[in-house]
């Protein structure tokens, strides 16, 4: 029934919610009906024709805090007071870290983290079944924080963030390591760093992900068809992410590759 929806507990009846969205350059808004589950909204009118729908799940739906934790936020004054506004961040989760006049610094992961029973963020996952539901979310001290590492310093460029062994799932969509990488490479070049040495990564060009392709590609004798110019133009780069055709001929490598694989 396009009413009804199915879930693991028998047939219930979507809730409904009109919205209205005003649209550049017209004298009246556009209608439109969302149809609710327990999960959350219907997607699938939206994106795909199926006969089963789409419905998505996502903590901002749930409402919260957020704006006040940012309030909160410009106001604190040392590490716990920064935790304290951060635990009123609900959604979206984000990196942050801290660092205090006194030397003290600091790394938060906020945001709602939902307790899944599996890994089911990577493709839909059957609302009648068991294991659809979230049960609950990861408690403030569960989530990754540290305070003062041994090491000195905490960098994070949307990079994997937790162990392999951490006991809850978190995301697959990390970014790629080369970033953190690299930032950590340029750290331990200096045991004592100004501003002028930290602007320099801040704006530093070397590519970590074309120091790790680059000696393949230099593997390969010859491209198919009219490839050879651009092989030997790769082959030649410095690594710099310039604008020159060297780092751009490797992006398109790069975008090519990701869709091949």
């Amino acid at each position: 029934s396009k009413d009804m929806y199915l879930d693991k507990e028998g047939w219930k009846p979507l809730e409904k919610s009109e919205q209205m969205i005003w649209v550049k350059g017209e004298k009246k808004p556009e209608r439109i009906e969302i149809s609710w589950t327990d999960h959350g909204p219907l997607i699938s009118p939206i994106i795909v024709e199926s006969k089963n729908h789409l419905s998505l799940s996502w903590t901002i739906y749930e409402g919260g805090r957020t704006l006040e934790s940012i309030y909160l936020l410009n106001k604190a004054q040392n590490w716990r007071e920064f935790q304290d506004a951060l635990k009123l961040f609900d959604s979206p989760s984000q990196n942050f870290v801290y660092a205090d006049k006194h030397g003290n610094i600091g790394y938060y992961l906020s945001g709602k983290i939902p307790i899944r029973k599996e890994e089911v963020a990577l493709f839909p996952y059957p609302n009648w079944e068991d294991g659809s539901n979230w049960e609950g979310y990861l408690k403030e001290e569960e989530k990754p924080n540290v305070y003062n590492p041994d090491e000195g310093f905490i960098v994070t460029a949307n990079n994997k963030i937790i162990p392999e062994d951490f006991p809850y799932y978190v995301s697959f969509d990390w970014d790629a390591p080369f970033r953190a990488e690299r930032i950590r490479e340029l750290l331990f070049k200096k045991e004592k760093h100004t501003v002028e040495s930290i602007r320099k990564i801040q704006n530093d060009i070397f590519s970590k992900k074309g120091e790790h392709f680059l000696p393949v590609l230099r593997e390969i004798k010859e491209a198919k068809g009219n490839l050879n110019e651009a092989l030997a133009i790769i082959k030649s780069w410095d690594l710099l992410m310039t604008s020159g055709k060297e780092a751009a001929l490797f992006k398109v490598f790069m975008d090519a590759f990701h869709e091949e694989v």
